[in-house]
């Protein structure tokens, strides 16, 4: 017979929309633009029991807006989650993280003649915070995974000399999943 009998930490991955946002605004967007993004991560146990579990993510992920400007982070939450015995878990997180975003615009440099020439986006580094609520769904399978939605709202500095904080809004629907090694 063959048994599960090691796993690592989960692995989640995410897909988003991004939405230029104040905490809790903007979050369903029917009729707006889609600025997709996508996530990939981890999480580690601090803490867990039958109803309770204290997990510290690590995520790195990237969103393309060509309105208000594209951005990659890396990022680390702190979350709690409540374990149901029917499979729902919500859960409430708060975060640090390294934000990059870049101009949605071509950038032009005045040169000593007057003149403009178009120099590269190397973009602009920052930090961020952020907040989220979500819930996610034991999947009933061998395999452990859980079908999330979560609301992260981030506030990133620098993003420009007259608005000197960028609010963000990320809707994401996302997989977390254990990988098992299998043994005889």
């Amino acid at each position: 017979p063959v048994h599960a009998t090691e796993s690592g930490p989960p692995l989640t991955i995410s897909l988003f929309n991004q939405s230029w946002a104040f905490p809790l605004t903007q979050v369903f967007r029917v009729n707006g633009p889609l600025y997709p993004g996508i996530t990939v991560g981890t999480e580690f146990t601090w803490k867990q029991s039958a109803k309770h579990q204290w997990v510290q993510s690590l995520e790195a992920g990237g969103y393309l807006n060509r309105s208000t400007g594209s951005a990659m982070f890396l990022e680390t939450e702190f979350r709690y989650r409540r374990i149901f015995k029917n499979g729902i878990q919500p859960e409430a997180g708060i975060g640090l993280g390294y934000f990059h975003n870049f101009s949605p615009s071509p950038l032009f440099q005045q040169q000593e003649d007057g003149q403009y020439q178009s120099i590269s986006d190397s973009g602009k580094p920052g930090s961020e915070i952020s907040l989220s609520l979500g819930c996610g769904y034991q999947l009933p399978t061998e395999l452990p995974a859980t079908v999330f939605v979560r609301y992260q709202w981030m506030a990133a500095s620098p993003y420009t000399d007259i608005i000197p904080i960028r609010p963000t809004g990320l809707l994401h629907l996302g997989l977390r999943f254990t990988l098992t090694s299998q043994s005889s």
